[in-house]
């Protein structure tokens, strides 16, 4: 029995109650453990970003570790349509140190981002997805489905607002696409 203070009296919880408290207390703790190991993960991450003493692109994957790549688009589905590109979302993430850095935008079959809340002091934080150029094709020819996708695809230049001189910057993973595309119209 473990005693219980209840009303200054001391009382005492029975084994069988017990059994049934210690599955829900970490049921309801188990969302501040996982946000506690988040923030654990996030804050050594930020430690190793903090000291890069160069303009650094480090990519982050879903699970928020940094990852060297490739970038693993999964299985996606292809639409033909009218669209000169189409943007692919990806689960990865990319920090940039220092943050002053701006991204220029690319044009054609690249990596593209999109501005996020940032992870770590003194960078920014974009999420990323592959603009890909859609190839013409008879819209009614979709036997070159399923395709494997594995290409080199460039990050968009980066520039210092601060500097007239182009940024030297070092990516810490792999340029590289890889995945597998599947007729959309097919159910998976």
């Amino acid at each position: 029995m473990i005693p219980q203070l209840k009303n200054n009296e001391v009382k005492f919880i029975s084994p069988e109650k017990l059994k049934r408290l210690i599955p829900m207390s970490l049921a309801l703790l188990s969302p501040y453990l996982l946000a506690g190991e988040h923030e654990s993960k996030i804050n050594s991450i930020c430690r190793l970003i903090a000291s890069s003493k160069s303009p650094t692109v480090f990519l982050i994957d879903k699970s928020k570790n940094i990852s060297t790549g490739p970038i693993n688009l999964g299985k996606y589905g292809y639409i033909n349509n009218d669209e000169d590109y189409n943007v692919i979302l990806t689960d990865y993430k990319v920090i940039i140190t220092p943050a002053r850095l701006k991204v220029i935008p690319c044009a054609g079959s690249c990596l593209s981002v999109k501005k996020a809340k940032s992870l770590c002091p003194g960078t920014a934080t974009y999420d990323l997805a592959y603009t890909r150029i859609n190839k013409r094709r008879d819209i009614n020819d979709l036997s070159w489905l399923p395709f494997k996708v594995d290409t080199y695809a460039t990050f968009p230049d980066v520039e210092d607002p601060a500097s007239p001189y182009p940024v030297g910057v070092t990516y810490h993973f792999e340029q590289r696409i890889v995945g597998e595309m599947y007729d959309a119209s097919k159910k998976h």
